[in-house]
C-alpha cells in the first residue's frame, strides 16, 4: 500500500495511532480504511476531523485549542455546505464580491451599516418594503420620489407638514 502522506492522529477512544504507522491505499482516507474518525492536531493547537456528517456526506471540521468549532465543511451530493464560527469575519478583494443564491439574508444582532466609496445601488424586480420600528429618515442634497405608474400616497397617524423655501402644488 502506498502511504498519502497525512500528518497527524488517528484517534478513537481507545488507542491514539502515530501517522507514521498508518498505510493507506490511494483511494482511501485513513477514516475510512481503519473505519474511525480521523482527527489532525495542528501545531496551533487546533484540531481538524474528518467523519460521516449526520445527514449524509463527509464532514470537516476545524476546532479551536479549546474546542470550539470554528469552521465545518459539510460535503454533500448537492455541494459543500459551509459554516464559520469566529470572532471576526472579513473578506477583501481588489475586485468584485458576488454572492448568486435563492435567497439572501443577514441578519445582525446589533448594527448593519452600508458604506459606499462611490454609487449605492439597488433594484428590485418585485416590490421593495422597509420597515422600521423607530424613525425613518432620509438624507441627501436633493431628494426626488417618482411614481412611473400610479399614485404616490403619503399617510400619517398625525399632521403631515411640508416645509420648503416654497412649495408647489400642480405646477
Amino acid at each position: 500500500m502506498a502511504s498519502a502522506g497525512y500528518r497527524g492522529r488517528v484517534q478513537d477512544p481507545d488507542r491514539v495511532i502515530d501517522s507514521a504507522s498508518i498505510s493507506v491505499s490511494p483511494n482511501l482516507t485513513p477514516a475510512a480504511e481503519l473505519e474511525l474518525e480521523a482527527i489532525f492536531e495542528l501545531p496551533s493547537g487546533r484540531s481538524i476531523a474528518c467523519e460521516e456528517g449526520d445527514r449524509g456526506g463527509e464532514l470537516l471540521t476545524i476546532r479551536s485549542r479549546e474546542g470550539k468549532v470554528e469552521l465545518e465543511v459539510l460535503l454533500t451530493e448537492a455541494g459543500p455546505v459551509l459554516r464559520f464560527e469566529a470572532a471576526q469575519m472579513q473578506l477583501r478583494s481588489a475586485g468584485t464580491i458576488r454572492a448568486d443564491c435563492e435567497t439572501f439574508e443577514v441578519v445582525a444582532r446589533e448594527h448593519i451599516l452600508q458604506h459606499a466609496g462611490g454609487h449605492l445601488r439597488q433594484a428590485a424586480d418585485g416590490d421593495v418594503s422597509v420597515t422600521a420600528k423607530g424613525d425613518l429618515a432620509t438624507r441627501a442634497w436633493a431628494t426626488s420620489i417618482t411614481s412611473t405608474r400610479g399614485d404616490v400616497l403619503v399617510k400619517a397617524n398625525d399632521d403631515v407638514t411640508l416645509k420648503g423655501e416654497r412649495v408647489h402644488l400642480n405646477p
